[in-house]
């Protein structure tokens, strides 16, 4: 009974997604990206918890650095972005391709990507849950860069599917985190290209270390610092800022540049490091993108 209640609970969740979608994609573009700013904002005035949290995690970031209306604002814009972010997975599945991906989206260090390439080492993305990182995986499919993204596997099987379905529709395929690290160092040892989320967190009792991040602990994967010290695969930042009339900037680059000591283990820790700072350092100039909400620096 129980597993048919869940299974019941599943298919009613799919179906309310296909309702939204559909109805979220009879907005034109700039009214959807309006209305997922307006929902942001109406869930950071009512999701009390998630609000604390990200003004916690604002105050410890700009402490002695920005005022309080500065921080109240970074805080409320964050929690836009994620509304505007959320609507644009419903709005996409249905009305995403290339000729709308081609209004919408500018595009800026594409040379660095066929560079680093041309290695033929393969490829690290650094994305993080940073501005409108849903519409990342269509553009680098778009952009000829077929990407293996790294996800967790969500619990409702239908939305699971339908999700990565759309996200894998320009040429992207998806490696479920478990057994990852074999799948990616194949893609890798290929010239293929992966991509991860290095902003979320990873305990240290599932394999995470800790390294700065706002000058705080933080618990981080440090398997693509090991997939590059194996592979010499060279790792390149992507991040996308948000413009106006809901089009946006994908920037993809600078490349992250080591030199390894040869000590293993302090190789991997600080490689880690660098690729957090280098997340931080954008962070930091336009905050208001990033999912402040998140409870990035719990160590658990």
């Amino acid at each position: 009974m129980l597993h048919m209640n869940r299974r019941m609970q599943y298919l009613l969740e799919f179906r309310v997604f296909l309702t939204i979608s559909f109805l979220v994609s009879l907005l034109p573009r700039k009214l959807m990206v309006r209305t997922g700013r307006f929902l942001g904002g109406v869930g950071y005035c009512l999701w009390k918890d998630r609000r604390k949290i990200a003004r916690e995690n604002i105050e410890w970031a700009f402490r002695g650095t920005r005022t309080g209306k500065e921080k109240t604002w970074i805080a409320r814009e964050a929690f836009k972005n994620i509304g505007a972010t959320v609507l644009e997975l419903g709005w996409g599945f249905r009305r995403m391709n290339l000729a709308v991906f081609r209004r919408t989206v500018e595009v800026e260090g594409l040379e660095t990507v066929q560079k680093a390439l041309s290695a033929n080492k393969g490829l690290i993305i650094l994305p993080a849950h940073y501005g409108n990182w849903e519409i990342m995986a269509n553009a680098v499919g778009y952009l000829k860069i077929h990407t293996h993204f790294v996800a967790k596997r969500l619990k409702n099987p239908y939305l699971d599917k339908i999700i990565n379905d759309y996200r894998c529709e320009t040429g992207n395929s998806v490696i479920y985190t478990n057994g990852a690290s074999k799948q990616m160092e194949e893609v890798l040892k290929k010239g293929g290209v992966i991509a991860t989320l290095l902003d979320q967190k990873v305990p240290v009792h599932e394999g995470g270390i800790l390294v700065d991040f706002f000058g705080r602990e933080a618990a981080t994967t440090p398997l693509l610092a090991k997939l590059h010290l194996m592979t010499g695969a060279p790792l390149v930042l992507v991040r996308c800022y948000p413009l106006k009339h809901g089009r946006c900037r994908l920037v993809l680059g600078p490349e992250v540049l080591f030199d390894p000591s040869g000590n293993h283990d302090k190789d991997v820790h600080d490689l880690t490091q660098v690729c957090m700072t280098a997340i931080e350092s954008y962070i930091r100039e336009k905050p208001q993108f990033w999912i402040w909400g998140h409870k990035r620096w719990k160590l658990d």
